[in-house]
């Protein structure tokens, strides 16, 4: 299973909210209009929770005619290696290994991108 720690930034602060970026933009062939997306996220540093925002809009001669937004609150939970080592030990898997990224390299500690396999007996 992969894992991803999506904040490891020193903060002071316990909920820090990311500018919004565009992430897609495209032609609607049937009228010309353009159709842009927008995200953010929000993370939530106490818990290891980001909840995401993506944000649609209609363009017609360079206007917004229309927007559409999309909310999810929580969208995602982080686990360190460590907690997600102790998740997989409660619910009984043994000879567990930590992997890079998703190779078969084994994992340094500092990994924020990991995956994790073990065994049911």
């Amino acid at each position: 299973m992969p894992f991803m720690i999506l904040w490891d930034e020193p903060t002071s602060q316990r909920i820090v909210q990311g500018a919004w970026r565009l992430n897609g933009e495209a032609v609607r062939p049937e009228d010309g209009s353009t159709i842009r997306r927008w995200t953010r996220s929000t993370f939530d540093l106490a818990e290891q929770l980001e909840s995401t925002e993506d944000r649609y809009e209609v363009l017609r001669d360079g206007a917004v005619i229309a927007t559409e937004m999309h909310a999810r609150a929580p969208a995602t939970r982080w686990y360190t290696q460590q907690q997600a080592l102790h998740v997989y030990e409660e619910a009984g898997f043994t000879s567990i290994q930590v992997f890079k990224g998703f190779s078969q390299e084994p994992a340094s500690a500092e990994e924020t991108l990991f995956s994790i396999v073990g065994m049911r007996p």
